[in-house]
């Protein structure tokens, strides 16, 4: 399963642009978005505090600029759900002390807290001792202190609806209809005119942040799920299984090829195959032969590898956490089909 703390920061470097555009609409005019910006992870990682490496957190670190021509650097911590930190505070101004020490630079900071502790929201590090005292307020944004209504404010902005995905994921265990929702909000991204590179990225961040416990659940929201996906195919679903099984054809086709390259150029490339072995032959062979074995090969490993690269789909898909459920969704095939092959897979 892909966890959060790595979707977070997935939809930060998709959407930084929009992510400015969410969390600091007052300044956002200022960027020069003409120019590149850039994330500076190993220069996080080598700045955070030791006590906290054996933990997972979404932060990042992005290099932009102004219009005015200015460097800035934007901090961005993410609270990832279910893990509340009270000494959370101190490792946010560990990260801007030691930035500002190190290379000089002011740093915008806010913490996004997507945990379900309604008592949990530092917003501030304070430190006094003999008159004197140090104050870091950095800005916060609490997703369980948020209404439904509120993530409709920027409603063509891509975290409205990662962020009503998040508050949805909160609901777990209390008394509303998740499935419900998360079909709910699946139809209004489809209903956005996002370009379609978005709505995919989107459409993946909501399927794994809100994860369904009920097998019948999880069966019920793909079926609702398929209709929409037809009608605007926005998820390149099937150019991705088109490619696999082109990947798969290909390499039927280089085994087609290299037979029909050694009957094809056998006798052109023997006499130097002779002396180097047959590796040379063959290399002879598919020069003349390839074209010809691949075409041949290309129409025999389109049949042959059809049902070979689903299987192979669904074992890397299997092997990377996803469930039966949504592999069947992804790949448009139903349960039956990916659990035999997954059967199959078990069985050695």
């Amino acid at each position: 399963m892909i966890s959060k703390d790595v979707l977070w920061k997935g939809a930060i470097e998709d959407f930084f642009e929009d992510f400015l555009r969410y969390f600091f609409s007052e300044f956002v005019d200022e960027v020069d978005f003409d120019r590149n910006y850039e994330f500076l992870d190993k220069e996080l990682e080598q700045l955070s505090p030791d006590s906290y490496t054996q933990h997972k957190f979404a932060d990042k670190l992005v290099k932009f600029y102004l219009k005015s021509g200015l460097e800035k650097w934007v901090l961005c911590h993410i609270e990832v759900q279910g893990y509340v930190d009270h000494v959370f505070p101190d490792r946010m101004f560990i990260y801007y002390y030691r930035i500002l020490d190190k290379y000089g630079k002011p740093v915008a900071a806010i913490a996004i807290y997507t945990d379900d502790r309604p008592s949990f929201h530092p917003k501030h590090f304070e430190n006094e001792f003999w008159d004197t005292r140090i104050l870091y307020e950095f800005r916060t944004f609490k997703v369980l202190d948020q209404n439904p209504e509120d993530f409709s404010k920027s409603p063509q902005n891509p975290f409205s609806i990662i962020l009503e995905t998040v508050w949805i994921a909160l609901q777990k265990g209390k008394k509303v209809n998740r499935l419900e929702l998360k079909l709910k909000i699946v139809k209004k991204l489809f209903e956005k005119g996002f370009p379609k590179w978005k709505i995919e990225r989107l459409f993946n961040f909501i399927s794994y942040y809100i994860d369904l416990d009920k097998v019948e659940e999880k069966l019920i929201f793909e079926n609702k799920i398929q209709p929409l996906i037809k009608k605007s195919e926005p998820m390149g679903i099937m150019e991705a299984i088109e490619q696999e099984l082109k990947r798969q054809a290909r390499e039927e086709g280089m085994k087609e090829g290299i037979k029909e390259g050694l009957e094809i150029g056998i006798e052109e490339g023997i006499e130097k195959g002779m002396e180097k072995g047959i590796e040379k032959g063959i290399e002879k062979g598919i020069e003349k032969g390839m074209e010809k074995g691949m075409e041949k090969g290309m129409e025999k490993g389109m049949e042959k590898g059809k049902i070979e690269a689903f299987t192979e789909i669904i074992f890397s898909l299997d092997e990377n956490g996803m469930e039966p459920e949504q592999i069947a969704a992804l790949i448009k095939r139903d349960l039956i089909f990916v659990s035999e092959i997954l059967a199959r897979k078990n069985r050695g």
